[in-house]
């Protein structure tokens, strides 16, 4: 299995496939690496395919869908069992279109985790008396009413080593999500 997790991170996912591992007798060997985006695509392309792989950008993993490098679930999962188990929006999201039509793809086969990429400090917040904004224009009124208040609105930070960018990407997605219509944003994130 390869994925984006090394050091620390690689540690816990390892923790985290321990149950995994001893109720099917399935071994597996996680390589992690900081340059996965770079490291998948040529492994990949050079038809040297992990088994399975943790793609931590559905774009990434589109993109190699639609090169036809990725097995449809439907072929190693009963379909019925992923109609159990997950939500239609979860099966929505895991259907990318390859060379010879749409596959289920996706992490639902093996989906570990999720990220929570923004929140605020939700006491602090509600004590200065703020009401979370329903519009753009209010929630530009509530960024000049916190610097009038003498604190800072916006905290933004993108480095991530070899990953940089990413939480910076989660934050315009956020904000395209609160403006723009879902089909807009699908096109976005489709290229």
């Amino acid at each position: 299995m390869a994925g984006p997790f090394t050091d620390a991170d690689a540690v816990k996912f390892d923790n985290s496939i321990k149950a995994f591992e001893e109720a099917t007798g399935i071994d597996i060997q996680y390589e992690g690496s900081k340059e996965f985006e770079a490291a998948i695509t040529i492994r990949l392309d050079g038809g040297d395919a992990p088994d399975i792989v943790d793609f931590p950008q559905p774009g990434l993993l589109a993109t190699s869908v639609k090169k036809g490098q990725a097995i449809d679930l439907n072929t190693v999962i009963s379909p019925d069992w992923l109609k159990q188990n997950y939500s239609q929006s979860w099966l929505d999201m895991g259907t990318m279109e390859g060379p010879n039509g749409p596959i289920t793809a996706g992490n639902l086969g093996t989906c570990q985790r999720q990220n929570r990429s923004s929140s605020n400090p939700k006491a602090e917040f509600d004590a200065a008396g703020y009401t979370v904004p329903e519009t753009w224009d209010d929630l530009m009124a509530l960024t000049e009413q916190i610097a009038a208040d003498g604190d800072t609105a916006w905290c933004i930070g993108i480095e991530s080593g070899a990953a940089t960018g990413w939480a910076m990407t989660d934050w315009i997605e956020d904000v395209m999500l609160r403006t723009t219509s879902l089909e807009n944003y699908d096109k976005w994130g489709q290229g």
